[in-house]
């Protein structure tokens, strides 16, 4: 075995009995037997149909494929007449319809009252595509079938219909916060390059455009911070309609964001009934300040309601060596 391990360099060294398991095709054959003749007059069997392919899977280069291409039509998705679901974040959350009112500092049993756990919001995300698709779901609702590329054109054309008559409706969307679009509308650039669906949101003045072309009652809502268009935390727009929509939001404060959205929902229906709203004692509140025409739009935003301030009025007291000062239980309130 020394012998062979030093003049054969394909063996090793094995001092351990090695017990072979063989099956009734398999032989055991000497090694030397194969570097001879022993396979020069056999004929394999192939048992396979691609035996004879050499490919191996570096090599392979398949000659069928799947048909696709890099490029992605939009019409796919802009002009579907179907509700993009994508755009809907959550739709079990419960809101109380009073929590606009005053911010947030109500007395519990003052903020429950809206609440009878039959309300939802279905809260939209956060991109300017999603809130094209807000109002397509008010449309929807309605039985008005239009894609957010039909209702994108029909808001250009109202634009530039309003501005032809002399509005100057440029001026609110800047009061809006869109100070990009304003900026760019107020350079000369063309309605329709400024309002596409990727680079422009939806705000209370196009809700208010588009509602009043398809005829849709509506009430915006905010709960955090005020609606830039009025200075308050509310604006309708309501006719005799039986029911409204309620759109919820929040977040006006920051320039060329999108504020946060979403659809309030009772029973899985986002009509809500008026006499609901009368019910909580809350809708003559909520419309109390209802406008109808553009005129009456643009006065209000001409007019927002200014934040209130207090101040704390002090008499000073004169002495020879000190000066104090003590507080009187009044306040000065300044704005309306």
């Amino acid at each position: 075995m020394i012998q062979n391990f030093i003049l054969k360099p394909k063996t090793y060294l094995s001092f351990q009995r090695i017990n072979y398991e063989l099956n009734n095709t398999e032989i055991i054959l000497l090694e030397d037997l194969l570097y001879n003749e022993y396979f020069e007059k056999l004929i394999p069997i192939p048992p396979n149909e691609y035996i004879n392919y050499r490919n191996t899977y570096d090599t392979a280069i398949p000659s069928n494929t799947i048909d696709y291409s890099n490029k992605y039509n939009t019409d796919a998705l802009y002009n579907s007449s179907e509700i993009n679901m994508n755009c809907i974040k959550e739709h079990d959350k419960k809101l109380s319809l009073n929590f606009w009112k005053k911010g947030r500092k109500l007395a519990t049993n003052i903020r429950k009252n809206g609440l009878d756990n039959t309300y939802d919001i279905f809260e939209f995300q956060k991109n300017n595509k999603c809130s094209w698709e807000i109002f397509r779901q008010l449309l929807k609702r309605e039985g008005i079938i239009r894609t957010i590329v039909d209702i994108r054109d029909i808001l250009v054309q109202q634009y530039k219909k309003l501005t032809g008559e002399g509005y100057d409706i440029f001026r609110i969307i800047k009061q809006e916060n869109k100070i990009n679009n304003f900026n760019h509308l107020n350079s000369g650039t063309d309605i329709d390059v400024v309002i596409t669906i990727h680079n422009y949101y939806l705000t209370v003045l196009d809700f208010f455009i588009l509602s009043k072309h398809f005829g849709i009652d509506a009430i915006i809502l905010t709960g955090s911070g005020n609606l830039k268009v009025n200075g308050t935390k509310k604006c309708s727009w309501l006719t005799d309609k039986n029911y409204c929509y309620i759109i919820y939001s929040a977040s006006w404060s920051l320039p060329n964001q999108l504020p946060n959205y979403g659809i309030i929902s009772k029973n899985d229906d986002i009509q809500i009934p008026i006499s609901d709203l009368k019910s909580r004692n809350i809708y003559q509140e909520m419309t109390e300040k209802n406008i109808d025409t553009l005129n009456d739009f643009i006065t209000m935003a001409n007019n927002p309601v200014k934040k209130k301030m207090k101040l704390k009025l002090g008499r000073v007291i004169h002495t020879e060596t000190k000066k104090t000062t003590k507080k009187l239980g009044k306040k000065l309130t300044l704005g309306t």
